[in-house]
């Protein structure tokens, strides 16, 4: 893009703005017009996560069963966001024998509760896997239960949550055990983000059926003489879990998991690290595009996912984005999209803003950004940017010198030129200066809040008009820029007269008068080019070449 001048009103061009971060602060969350890719930045940063979780999730469980006293089955954990492995049991042991132990992939679980109803000898039991323990990635693994006494039947359920508090994940528990058709137990102080299951044990195998509001992970049958379930239910204050149950003797646990977050529709903002040094204004209609590369931690995100923007400064919308599409899996780019309703002049002093919000459940994500692999930007167009405000030719460097239009060769001379760009001068990278043909690299001598003063040292060799345009390049894009056009004169000096006086001149023909002292010595016929004005003596002038004839007997001074 080229301007000239101040005439970039009438031009329209695209700048970005760049996610970035200048390692000041956690999370440091910045916009520049440092472009990450033509700066070669190998560090990628990534901002605070967007978890869009309310409560506590159920994600996947397994079930199991044995009519031995040792039951080892595969089951995958890990990975999810803030996750807990729960394994309910439900064991009947004819001696009276509880579980002994609860391992996954060698690591021990913790006993959260065990009820017992004598009356059938069976135990139902829920244990877990401290967070500490949990696997940072997904492992599938064997869940080994070891029983004692006399077994008759085992049956178990391992299930996964996450969004589960990693420090206080469990409520108090609570147990039951009776003779009834209905099993039942109640758990209290239940958060209203909470998750409430329970693991149901009863006598033989006639099965169990889940109580109304509940909602069955499992249940089966283990070595034909226990049944057992797993189900979850929301709510809050106290929640009262149930089963109807084929047989009176039952056995039955249940907890309030806790929620590691409760945040809906969170937001992040970016922030301009230095506000506008000059008025940036944005034309009514323009289209503005964020490019935000994502690691999306849970869920999934699509073109229809509803992740949005909005582009501000104080407290004015600039413009509203939305999904415009995405392309990629976990780790993939998603485009926000949106038009300024009216015509924004961003003042002087304020700072541009990106929040951007996830507001989609169940969807985790971050934003990777200020890489020359992650680069997430905002595009937008804007009829201020880059302008040569003055440019001239100087007598001497800077800070001194006066302006000059004309010089002999072989003088030097210092062509000078002031760049301003609302945002800082820091945006402007470079000036050019075009010498015969040839682009020539100006040196930053001075800045401003909002300029950058570019000179060149510069030794014409020839006489003649020179064209200097000078070219002011923006950011590192390498697509904004501003040229400016110089002509700069060098003058034909006036060397040594055609008579042999044994002097010369360094002025420039037609620059003024240059006056000369010569004696005659009766020389008949010399002829010498000479001002009119200056004839006397007997002496003449040939009015139409100005060559002058001296009279032989003439002798004397005359001035040029």
């Amino acid at each position: 893009v080229i301007g000239t001048g101040n005439e970039l009103s009438a031009q329209t061009v695209t700048k970005q703005l760049y996610l970035s971060t200048d390692g000041s602060g956690s999370p440091d969350q910045d916009l520049d017009r440092i472009d990450p890719v033509n700066t070669s930045d190998g560090t990628t940063a990534t901002s605070e996560t967007l978890t869009n979780l309310t409560s506590v999730y159920f994600e996947t469980a397994t079930e199991a069963s044995t009519g031995g006293s040792t039951l080892s089955f595969s089951h995958t954990f890990g990975g999810s966001i803030d996750p807990l492995l729960v394994v309910g049991i439900a064991y009947r042991d004819g001696s009276g024998g509880d579980i002994n132990s609860v391992t996954f992939n060698g690591t021990n679980l913790t006993r959260l509760i065990s009820e017992y109803q004598s009356g059938f000898k069976g135990y139902s039991d829920i244990w877990y896997l401290p967070p500490g323990s949990n696997p940072g990635s997904s492992t599938t693994a064997n869940v080994v239960i070891n029983g004692g006494g006399s077994p008759e039947g085992l049956y178990a359920v391992a299930a996964n949550f996450f969004n589960v508090h990693q420090s206080t994940p469990l409520g108090s528990p609570n147990g039951n055990n009776g003779e009834s058709s209905s099993a039942s137990v109640s758990v209290s102080s239940v958060g209203s983000d909470d998750l409430v299951i329970d693991m149901v044990s009863v006598e033989n195998a006639g099965g169990v059926s889940v109580g109304s509001g509940q909602t069955l992970i499992h249940s089966g049958t283990g070595g034909g003489k226990v049944s057992g379930g797993m189900s979850r239910e929301t709510g809050s204050g106290s929640v009262t879990m149930s089963w109807s149950a084929s047989s009176p003797k039952w056995a039955i646990t249940a907890v309030a998991i806790k929620p590691a977050s409760t945040t809906a529709n969170p937001t992040t903002t970016f922030t301009q690290t230095s506000s506008m040094c000059s008025d940036l204004d944005l034309p009514s209609g323009g289209t503005i595009t964020a490019d935000l590369y994502l690691n999306v931690l849970a869920g999934t995100v699509n073109g229809s996912s509803n992740i949005t923007a909005v582009m501000k400064y104080g407290g004015t919308t600039i413009a509203n984005l939305t999904n415009a599409g995405y392309t990629g899996g976990s780790n993939g780019t998603l485009t926000l999209s949106g038009t300024t309703a009216s015509a924004i002049t961003v003042p002087a002093g304020q700072a541009i803003e990106l929040e951007v919000t996830n507001n989609e459940l169940l969807i985790v994500l971050t934003i990777q950004y200020d890489s020359q692999t992650k680069p997430s930007k905002i595009e937008f167009p804007t009829s201020t940017y880059i302008d040569i405000t003055s440019y001239a030719v100087y007598d001497a460097a800077y800070p001194g010198g006066s302006i000059t239009t004309i010089e002999i060769p072989g003088t030097t001379v210092y062509p000078r030129a002031v760049v301003s760009d609302p945002f800082g001068f820091s945006d402007i990278t470079a000036l050019n200066i075009d010498i015969s043909g040839t682009p020539t690299a100006a040196t930053s001598v001075a800045t401003s809040a909002c300029t950058r003063t570019y000179e060149l040292a510069w030794t014409p060799g020839a006489s003649g008009t020179y064209s200097i345009p000078a070219t002011a390049e923006e950011g590192y894009e390498g697509t904004v820029t501003d040229v400016q056009s110089l002509s700069f004169f060098i003058c034909t000096v006036i060397g040594t007269p055609v008579f042999t006086l044994g002097a010369t001149s360094t002025r420039c023909q037609g620059a003024g008068s240059v006056t000369y002292d010569a004696t005659s010595t009766n020389s008949t016929g010399m002829t010498y080019s000479l001002d009119a004005a200056s004839i006397t003596g007997g002496n003449t002038i040939n009015s139409t070449t100005g060559e002058v004839t001296y009279d032989a007997s003439w002798s004397g001074t005359t001035t040029i």
